[in-house]
């Protein structure tokens, strides 16, 4: 690829560009001070859809403003999100009584940028919605489960049809749901034969010649992979086809094509391939099409719709066009009257179809910022009255603060980002500094000083100032409300921490970004939620401080490092955006409780003169880990552009909490709980149930812990555990069969209350495991404490049934069994001075429950040779297309075949019902309550609650791939199931014996064997899994129509192991 351009550098190219395309399309006008482009026959009565982006992408999105399309578009800088002003200079050029669509590719920078334009203009009282366009296969359900799939050129079938109904004046609701059908039936895959070149840039980062690169972005990405040698244009169609169609692939099958569909078809060209060959591939993809999957499709549109500047390359789009139809309530005739009406946008092809009708020619507007001043907004609410000289102090330290730690900013995101985090704070900080300087806060209105700051907030641009600026806006406007209906109100911590938490709230649903991404979201989440909940400054920067530090060696989750992967081997430094936020927070926090300021706990303070006289500690030099590069960058030339300090990790304190393990680790701790001499010398102290005791209810989360116990180490074990374990979100009183508790929070596609994994421990007797210890390097567990009294047995009363069991018997359960049955702890080995032979121990626990896993534990143990077989020798001949399973190594090689894995899956659900009407009485809500669980019992599927939509997530299609592989199936029900008597609570138990008869030399079988293989990680060591999620029941004894419930799903899953004694 030529790296020759007519212009040198991007610098004024994008202003050209538009001014030319206004130029040509009377119709159209150009805002130059803001880069939009909209249309000037807008009718004011219709939705006004509104989209944009970085430039680059030409003739996305400017050249699809026109009648049937877009209304406005908006410019940022190449590959660069266009700045919230800007959007709001769109919404205001192109005002519509019907209401405004942001329609976005789903990228980080366009979220919060326009996410943030959004709530402004919502604060301002208008109407105006939000669509993410969003349809890349490429990477993945797993790699894109917390930023969503990419936008790409297949968008173009949402502005078109959405904007052809808005022509046709179809209301706002109407154009969101049919924009969100379409988003939900489209599939898109790139390929490239190199990079696009940026005018200007030095470096090019090329591909091979003989290499092709699968699953390219529209922002040089590396792509999904390369293929070498270079594929035929067959060879590569039919791998970018597999992708968009195979529904086999579990984690691309994103949408299905039936036999009878109506299918549209795309071919977008990246900008450098020449039409000569871009119509070559649209003719290989029509045939494959036809002859591989008979599809053919009824449209065909072959274009430059989205561009990535010069790069050689295309996507394919495919377009359901009769899942839209179905989704949106619509005809088949109705989606193609839309798709082919008429358009004046002048990047639309015509194909044939009537051309658009030139359009009226209006008086053109003076070419300058339509933005909304500060002016403009009510002044008859000016806020709380804060001290002037109070708040000025507060905010000059803060911006000086900043600014000193410009540089260290940098540094940290030079290894992590792209270096320019620090310029951006610094440009920031410096713009409050001038606001300040022109006596900002002369008047004390709180109002009028947080709108200058969102101003300067949102000069700096990036996914850090939308971030910040969305924070703010709606902070803001949470206050403006509580002050609006209480003009008494004073400035105080209780205050702010409302504010604070409503405005958390309105962020998270603009970015997926949550504590442990490595964002900012590090330190705004903590803080917010801190001042919330204590009313607290000093307790909420603390909690700001201590997300920040915690960022340090955190793997990135989000932006675009996360497509492209982490850029530093090692150490790396903490989050530069959470860093900042915390500096800043910190001082001006100090600053009004007049406490002394100490930035950060690793930070080397320095004395300086603040503007007022008085003294202030500012940052000097923050630590920074030594740069680790890679490639063919200049090690030593950064190094001496920014020279780093020394990075000494601070020593762990004996009480710090222990890092979160992986999904479905151990309930074991890590080895620092355990000192060597901790648990040998302390028996087990043996507790039986008895009618006196409080014995582990089904439902708890998790078992309960001994207060007392006999040694140091023990009771650190049992305060570190209660620190580590996550609150319970449901009220006490849930468990009743009355729901006098608040209800549990708003659930959202993507997320829920509980996030992630909850991790618990067996506590009895201390340190060890209620039964093994583990050693990490050696063989299988051993069993200890209890010595061979084989011959003892023990009757359990379970509700009412008794069960005689012996101690073999009971060793082969499982753990979580175990715990609840004896939450104190097993019996020891020998007779106890409290127990006595023919001794009766009342449990509560479901005795079908425990006679379903006896039998079923009891007829697998029947098929266990009485003899121990032989072991393999290592070099005999292997079955024909048998795949050998190793699933341990050292003395435990080869264990299954004298012994037998079971996989015990189980699951707790407790349910919430919300009443159907206002007046349901306490009596008549016992009756829903009870029919609901009638209702819930009957979906006795073990993966069809896993199974919300037709996409289930990531974690979710890992786990239900691994049990399957293990030995369930998919339409598998469990083996019990019931309710807890009087609890709003169902338990379900399934068994399953591990496979061991995977053959065959394919691909899929080979990973078969590696997912059964993992679930003996889970020997003895069982792990939980919670979910939470909305449904609607139907067809509840005593209620007409649907029953909204909210259930919390808490899966355990463990292996046991049994066989020779």
């Amino acid at each position: 690829m030529s790296l020759k351009h007519f212009f040198p550098n991007t610098e004024g190219i994008v202003l050209r560009a538009l001014n030319s395309l206004v130029a040509r399309n009377p119709q159209l006008e150009l805002d130059e001070a803001e880069r939009v482009v909209y249309s000037k026959t807008h009718d004011q009565s219709k939705v006004s859809l509104i989209s944009g982006g970085g430039s680059g992408h030409e003739p996305a999105w400017s050249g699809y403003v026109g009648d049937g399309m877009l209304a406005a578009a908006v410019s940022g800088e190449v590959f660069a999100s266009p700045a919230t002003k800007q959007i709001m200079a769109a919404i205001k050029n192109v005002p519509s009584d019907a209401g405004v669509i942001l329609c976005i590719t789903n990228y980080t920078g366009d979220n919060l940028h326009f996410g943030l334009a959004r709530e402004k203009a919502l604060g301002m009282g208008q109407k105006v919605g939000f669509l993410r366009m969003a349809e890349d296969v490429a990477l993945g359900r797993k790699q894109t489960e917390n930023l969503g799939r990419r936008g790409l050129a297949g968008n173009m079938f949402i502005l078109k049809l959405v904007g052809a109904a808005s022509q046709q004046s179809w209301t706002f609701e109407q154009c969101i749901k049919l924009g969100q059908a379409t988003n939900d039936q489209l599939v898109t895959i790139g390929s490239s034969l190199d990079h696009c070149h940026i005018p200007g840039r030095e470096h090019h980062d090329a591909v091979p010649d003989d290499v092709c690169v699968l699953g390219m972005g529209i922002h040089n990405e590396p792509g999904l992979h390369t293929i070498s040698p270079m594929p035929s244009a067959e060879k590569l169609v039919d791998q970018m086809l597999a992708m968009l169609l195979d529904m086999n692939d579990s984690d691309r099958a994103f949408l299905e094509f039936k036999s009878k569909d109506e299918v549209a078809l795309l071919i977008n060209n990246f900008g450098g391939l020449s039409t000569l060959e871009t119509e070559a591939m649209t003719s290989v993809t029509l045939s494959q099409l036809e002859n591989g999957y008979s599809i053919k499709p009824c449209r065909i549109f072959v274009s430059m719709f989205e561009t990535s500047l010069n790069a050689p390359g295309f996507s394919i789009s495919l377009c359901n066009l009769t899942g839209i139809a179905d989704s949106a309530e619509l005809s088949m005739s109705e989606i193609l009257t839309l798709l082919d009406s008429p358009t004046s946008a002048p990047a639309w092809p015509k194909n044939g179809y009537a051309y658009a009708e030139n359009a009226k020619k209006a008086s053109s507007p003076e070419k300058k910022s339509q933005v909304a001043s500060r002016s403009e907004k009510s002044a008859s609410n000016q806020g709380p009255k804060v001290d002037p000289k109070t708040i000025e102090r507060a905010l000059r330290r803060a911006c000086n603060a900043a600014i000193e730690a410009g540089p260290d900013i940098t540094k940290y995101d030079i290894v992590m980002g792209d270096g320019d985090c620090g310029d951006a704070v610094v440009g920031m900080c410096s713009g409050i500094l001038s606001k300040l300087d022109s006596g900002l806060c002369s008047s004390g209105s709180l109002f009028e000083i947080l709108d200058a700051v969102e101003e300067s907030v949102e000069e700096i641009g990036g996914s850090l100032g939308a971030i910040i600026g969305i924070t703010v806006a709606a902070f803001i406007a949470n206050l403006r409300q509580q002050c609006a209906s209480d003009s008494s109100l004073t400035m105080s911590a209780k205050l702010a921490g409302t504010s604070a938490g409503a405005a958390l709230e309105n962020l998270k649903t603009y970015t997926g970004a949550r504590v442990g991404g490595r964002t900012v979201m590090d330190a705004l989440i903590p803080f917010c939620e801190s001042l919330q909940a204590d009313a607290n400054l000093g307790k909420a920067v603390a909690a700001a401080e201590k997300g920040a530090n915690s960022t340090a060696n955190m793997a990135a989750k989000f932006g675009r490092a996360s497509y492209v992967g982490d850029k530093a081997d090692g150490e790396t430094p903490p989050d530069p955006g959470a860093w900042a936020a915390a500096i800043f927070l910190k001082v001006p926090a100090n600053a009004i409780t007049r406490r002394p300021t100490s930035i950060l706990p690793s930070a080397t303070l320095t004395e300086t003169q603040d503007s007022d006289g008085s003294s202030v500690s500012t940052t000097n030099s923050l630590p920074l880990p030594p740069l680790h590069l890679s490639g063919k960058e200049d090690q030593t030339s950064l190094e001496q552009q920014y020279p780093t300090t020394s990075f000494e990790p601070s020593p762990s304190p004996a009480t710090a909490e222990s890092p979160d393990p992986p999904p479905f680790a151990s309930l074991n701790f890590l080895p620092l709980y355990f000192p060597a001499s901790s648990s040998a010398d302390e028996p087990y102290k043996a507790v039986v149930t008895s009618s006196s005791s409080e014995p582990l209810p089904a439902f708890a989360p998790a078992p309960p812990f001994e207060e007392s116990s006999s040694s140091a180490a023990a009771a650190a074990v049992v305060a570190d555990t209660k620190a580590a374990l996550p609150p319970d979100t449901k009220d006490a009183s849930s468990s009743k069969d009355i729901d006098d508790g608040e209800p549990p929070p708003p659930y959202t596609e993507g997320s829920s209350p509980l996030d992630g994994f909850t991790y618990v421990m067996a506590a009895a007797g201390g340190a060890a495991s209620i039964i093994t210890q583990v050693s990490q390097g050696g063989g299988g567990p051993q069993i200890t404490q209890l010595g061979g009294g084989s011959d003892e047995n023990i009757t359990l009363e379970l509700r009412g049934t008794r069960f005689t069991l012996s101690r073999d018997e009971l060793l082969t359960l499982p753990e979580f069994v175990l715990l609840s049955l004896f939450p104190n702890g097993l019996l020891p080995d020998g007779h106890l001075n409290s127990y006595h032979d023919g001794d009766v121990y009342p449990v509560d626990y479901d005795p079908t429950s425990l006679q379903y896993m006896l039998e079923f534990f009891r007829n697998v143990a029947q098929t266990i040779p009485t003899t121990p077989s032989p072991t393999a020798d290592a070099n005999s001949a292997v079955e024909h297309g048998t795949v050998p399973i190793e699933p341990m190594q050292g003395s435990a090689r080869d264990m299954l075949q004298d012994r037998a894995g079971i996989i015990v899956l189980r699951e707790d659900l407790d349910f919430y019902a919300i009443p159907p009407r206002r007046d349901v009485e306490q009596t008549e809500m016992i009756e829903i309550k009870r029919a609901a669980g009638k209702a819930l019992l009957r979906q006795d599927g073990i993966f069809s609650g896993l199974r919300k939509s037709e996409e289930p997530g990531t974690t979710e299609q890992h786990l239900i791939e691994m049990l399957t592989a293990g030995g369930f199936d998919h339409d598998d029900r469990w083996g019990h199931r019931a309710g807890e008597p009087n609890k709003a609570v169902i338990c379900s138990i399934a068994l399953a014996r591990l496979r061991t008869d995977i053959k065959g030399n394919h691909l899929a079988n080979t990973n078969a064997v590696g997912m059964a293989q993992k679930l003996l990680l889970f020997w003895r060591k069982p792990a939980r899994r919670c979910w939470w999620e909305g449904v609607e029941l139907h067809d509840v004894e005593g209620v007409d129509g649907v029953l909204k419930v909210w259930i919390r799903r808490v899966w355990t899953l463990e292996m046991s192991v049994i066989g020779l004694r």
